[in-house]
């Protein structure tokens, strides 16, 4: 019959075994699952990464009734463009809020742009929200400020900075006149452009008389040359503000040109007695080459012009074998070349973009309808034209941009003050700088009322000390010459060259979309928080959760094996002392095999820690 302690030491026995048990799976089972939990974690927080941001170009200060540009860019996590995003603008105050439309990337280059219409709101600060909906949906926000009228401001002084200006062999003026030679604009390779040549005296007082333009080396127009064979691109007569205009395609990133005085009618003093180097050439007959002839040859007909022969007349005698005239006709071989009074060497430099523009007039009226034209040596990539007004706001942009080759856009300037309205035009709109093309026009006081030309004269002495790209640019002899062409009488096509001179070569100055809101830096930060928080919670489970795990093992082991040792000790009781120590040292094996095992897994968490820290925690 079994005595009632019996069951009772059975059950404990069953229990301690299933305890045993429980304690020595638990780390087997429950150490994986902690790590593969931290692991996939981790493993998921590196994974989170930026999915949107935007750029916000708009001017930061409006006036109510006013036309604004505005555009937003819409880029996705890889920083790549979002085509057709489409962007809902709305300026809110308070409790006033009035809808200003919606900008659209109609060319799906991922740009969404237009023009506003700033409302009739009382001067202060207001919130234009932006409700931006690309591959995801989001908001955005830009202060602004509403103001009774802008400050007047000026673009960023820019000269190219090519290395190729560094080796600039332009020459120094000559000794008896002053020759410049400009592009109206900025030279740009690969495009039609327009160059101005100028010569007037050494007091700045224009010269009207024959002039020619050689390209000395690179491709202009249908011309080829180099420095041994140079060729003939303009031979005619400078107008009565000293000016000849040269046109062509550049073909090559740097052209070289000699602008030649010819002999004119003042040159040939011979009433006055002056018999000067170049009198002599014209009186007594120029051979071929600049050679003077002999006195009494074929050629003394140039030495019978008196001092009334008219410059046209002096100028054709002046041409050489070969040479065109300036509407492109080639001159009868055999006429005589003769040397010039005055000569100058050119070396000019394309600046480093691949775009222009051009606007049409030079002068109009404010109201009136101008013409712009915009291209790219790239036609698949937009070029972006953005129109500044007179103070320097950003007040309008060509929507869509210009992709490829188009006929030239009508833009009125309805709503614009009198003053210099800028064009410009770029592949980049973020910071565009030295690679910017612009086109500039002067706004006269209404519509059909151009500005006088007293105005444009303002214009360059305004800007007569900034830096230019020109070599030996004398602000002295400018002032000179803006001072004389003032009281000088010009007709027509003389006006329109002048005009173009004076708006085409004032000094560069970029102004470049202004940026208000940049999102990615503010994004790449908010992400980095969260990767960082989250990164920080996975190591507090593994190493926090790693430790208080293996104390409770720990503990559980301990207790288990001493309430083993106890049942043991009792059924061993009688058996002897040797068969004692035998049981006390196969438990303190088994004692240290169990600590070995949580070293070792201790070891393991520290591990897996560092090389999730490596790997996946450093934000």
């Amino acid at each position: 019959m079994a005595t009632p302690s019996e069951p009772s030491e059975s059950a404990e026995i069953t229990r301690s075994a299933a305890l045993s048990r429980f304690v020595y799976l638990l780390p087997v089972i429950g150490a994986p699952l902690g790590m593969g939990a931290a692991i996939f974690a981790s493993f998921a927080i590196a994974g989170w990464h930026v999915t949107h941001s935007a750029i916000v170009q708009v001017e930061p200060q409006w006036v109510a009734g006013e036309p604004v540009a505005a555009r937003v860019q819409v880029l996705n996590g890889a920083g790549q463009a979002v085509p057709e995003a489409q962007v809902e603008a709305t300026l809110r105050r308070g409790e006033e809020r009035a809808s200003l439309g919606t900008l659209r990337d109609a060319a799906a280059v991922g740009m969404a742009q237009g023009r506003l219409t700033a409302p009739d709101w009382a001067p202060g600060p207001a919130t234009l929200e932006l409700a931006i909906s690309g591959h995801e949906q989001f908001r955005e926000v830009v202060e602004v400020e509403l103001v009774a009228s802008r400050a007047l401001r000026r673009g960023t002084p820019t000269v190219s900075g090519s290395t190729k200006n560094y080796a600039d062999d332009t020459e120094s003026q000559p000794e008896k006149l002053r020759i410049v030679l400009r592009p109206l604009g900025r030279l740009a390779a690969g495009f039609e452009n327009a160059l101005v040549a100028r010569v007037t005296d050494a007091e700045g007082k224009p010269r009207q008389g024959p002039v020619e333009v050689r390209l000395l080396d690179g491709e202009f127009g249908p011309h080829k040359s180099s420095a041994d064979a140079p060729a003939t691109v303009v031979r005619g007569e400078t107008d009565a503000a000293g000016l000849v205009r040269v046109a062509g395609l550049l073909a090559t990133d740097v052209v070289r040109f000699e602008v030649r005085a010819l002999p004119g009618a003042q040159d040939m003093s011979v009433g006055s007695g002056a018999e000067g180097p170049a009198a002599k050439d014209v009186s007594e007959g120029a051979g071929p080459k600049g050679k003077v002839g002999p006195k009494g040859s074929a050629s003394k007909d140039a030495g019978a012009k008196d001092a009334g022969a008219s410059a046209e007349d002096i100028a054709r005698e002046a041409k050489g074998p070969g040479a065109k005239d300036e509407d492109g006709s080639a001159a009868k071989d055999g006429a005589a070349s003769v040397e010039p009074v005055a000569a100058r060497k050119f070396r000019m430099v394309s600046f480093a973009g691949a775009v222009t523009v051009d606007a049409a007039p030079w002068t109009a009226g404010a109201g009136d309808t101008l013409t712009i034209k915009a291209r790219g040596l790239r036609p698949k990539r937009a070029v972006f034209v953005d129109v500044r007004g007179p103070d320097g706001a950003w007040v309008d942009t060509l929507e869509p941009p210009v992709v490829g080759p188009e006929p030239p856009r009508t833009w009125s300037s309805a709503g614009l003050s009198p003053g210099l309205v800028q064009v410009e035009a770029y592949h980049f709109t973020n910071a565009p700088g030295e690679s910017s093309a612009l086109a500039r026009v002067v706004l006269g006081p209404g519509p059909g009322q151009k500005p006088a030309l007293s105005t444009l004269i303002g214009l360059q002495r305004e800007r007569l000390g900034m830096p230019r790209v020109e070599k030996e640019f004398d602000a002295a002899l400018e002032g000179k010459y803006l001072d004389a062409l003032a009281t000088v009488s010009l007709d027509a096509e003389a006006q329109q060259l002048t005009e173009a001179w004076l708006i085409g070569t004032l000094p560069v100055e970029i102004h470049g979309p202004p940026t208000a809101l940049t999102t990615r830096g503010r994004e790449d930060a908010d992400m980095t928080a969260l990767r960082r928080l989250w990164a920080g919670r996975v190591r507090l489970l593994l190493l926090g959760g790693g430790g208080l795990f293996l104390a409770v093992t720990t503990l559980l082991i301990v207790v288990s094996h001493r309430g083993a040792a106890e049942r043991l000790a009792r059924e061993m009781l009688g058996h002897g002392p040797e068969v004692a120590v035998e049981v006390r040292k196969a438990q303190r094996a088994v004692l240290w095999r169990a600590l070995g095992l949580l070293a070792s897994m201790a070891f393991g968490l520290v591990l897996t820690a560092a090389v999730l820290d490596k790997l996946f925690w450093q934000t």
